[in-house]
């Protein structure tokens, strides 16, 4: 990608793509990460955002992904927070700003000017004990700066960092369809963490594989007292519950 960047070949599509879709693909991605760290990630998109747009949904992963995986990798502890709220609405454009925000290391005032430049690292203990060429943060700068935008960073040494760019997205033309179709589905695209309280193993099978088919998260307990227990141990967002089940029902 460097090398297309540099000769100017670095291509872009157009296509419609569910935008709540590709951020629930993040979340997934990293969670192993984030678990084995004992970490928090947590994802705040603003229902202004519109569930589909138009532009190139692999370059605006590729972005967020080495946004999120630095943010991961210089965290020892704390939270990871991706926003994304939208900035501004022309015709059918929608400008959408994305920011990516840890409680990891921070970067001192000197080194930020360096940090987008091609195998720049913050400073060589970085590469010593964190590894990484330094290209993440050109090529992502270069593919915002290509999308019509500008990658930024504001950071604190010892306190976090918090790196934010905006990206011009077409309105899908498939958006109001959707809408027509099913008025529910927009709610349906946000992910979210469910328990799911049933003994019927085929049922369990059936709620967990349609609710994933929906990018959710899912987590089954086999009981009522189960499911007590993972309520309050874990945070989740909606229970979903039989009424007849062993040693506690619904």
């Amino acid at each position: 990608d460097f090398s297309k960047i540099e000769a100017g070949q670095l291509s872009f599509d157009k296509t419609d793509f569910n935008l709540r879709e590709i951020l629930g693909g993040l979340l997934r991605l990293f969670k192993e990460q984030i678990e084995t760290k004992g970490l928090v990630l947590t994802t705040e998109i603003s229902d202004e955002v519109p569930a589909y747009v138009n532009g190139d949904p692999l370059r605006l992963r590729q972005v967020l992904i080495n946004l999120l995986g630095n943010a991961v990798k210089f965290t020892k502890e704390g939270q990871i927070v991706l926003r994304v709220v939208l900035n501004e609405q022309l015709g059918e454009d929608v400008n959408v700003r994305f920011s990516v925000r840890d409680t990891g290391i921070g970067i001192s005032p000197e080194k930020q000017a360096h940090i987008f430049g091609a195998f720049s690292q913050a400073d060589a203990s970085t590469t010593r004990d964190y590894g990484g060429t330094g290209l993440g943060l050109a090529i992502s700068g270069q593919i915002v700066q290509m999308m019509g935008g500008e990658l930024t960073v504001q950071s604190e040494l010892g306190k976090g960092s918090v790196f934010d760019f905006m990206i011009v997205f077409k309105r899908s033309q498939d958006q109001e369809d959707v809408r027509k179709d099913n008025p529910l589905r927009e709610v349906f695209l946000k992910p979210l963490r469910i328990l799911v309280a049933e003994d019927n193993v085929v049922n369990q099978r059936l709620a967990e594989r349609l609710l994933k088919k929906n990018n959710h998260d899912v987590t089954i307990a086999q009981n009522g007292q189960t499911a007590i227990d993972k309520h309050e141990s874990e945070v989740f967002d909606l229970i979903l519950m039989d009424v007849q089940m062993p040693i506690v029902d619904g």
